[in-house]
């Protein structure tokens, strides 16, 4: 939203989950955002829309630039490079609502939503995934945490593979040791 060619606020309030919030809409090269803010909350979010079509930027590609463009033949796992072009997406969309927000030691923090993305490919296939998320436990004082604060409270065996959403395109990730590294092979 911060690139946004167009901002606009709405003057009129709108309820979602019954709270009142306003909504801010953008639009921008990185496509169209909308975020419906709950000022008695912190002015946190109570729902996010991110729409995005044919010349928006995705992940740094533009949507449908490989339009006309030879397609790449798929390689097996484990066999050679990973494919060099970007994936022919044509549109996508995320919905974050049913967000819960609390007040924790007088401050604010979502602690519970649901996110629902849709991506559509150039050869007409599309796929969704929706995720429910959670916070448990909330500390600011982060000083005071133990080492294995941040531990998954339930087991992940080593060489699970592991998506990371803000990794290097190309790149595998898995869990080895409590840990996320660089997928062994890479």
């Amino acid at each position: 939203m911060r690139e946004a060619s167009t901002l606009t606020l709405s003057p009129e309030a709108e309820e979602i989950d019954g709270m009142p919030t306003y909504m801010l809409k953008s639009r921008g090269k990185f496509g169209e955002h909308t975020v419906w803010i709950d000022p008695a909350h912190g002015g946190l979010p109570r729902r996010i829309e991110i729409r995005k079509q044919l010349g928006d930027l995705y992940d740094g590609n533009q949507l449908g630039s490989r339009i006309g463009l030879a397609k790449e033949p798929l390689r097996k796992p484990g066999q050679g490079l990973p494919n060099m072009q970007p994936p022919d997406i044509r549109a996508f969309s995320l919905r974050i609502d049913n967000v819960q927000i609390e007040n924790k030691e007088g401050v604010f923090v979502l602690t519970a939503w649901k996110a629902t993305e849709k991506i559509t490919f150039g050869d007409g296939r599309s796929g969704d995934r929706q995720t429910e998320l959670s916070v448990s436990a909330v500390d600011f004082k982060p000083e005071t945490l133990p080492d294995d604060a941040y531990r998954p409270e339930i087991e992940i065996p080593d060489k699970t593979t592991v998506q990371v959403t803000d990794g290097l395109a190309g790149t595998q990730y898995e869990w080895v040791g409590g840990k996320i590294q660089v997928r062994g092979g890479n």
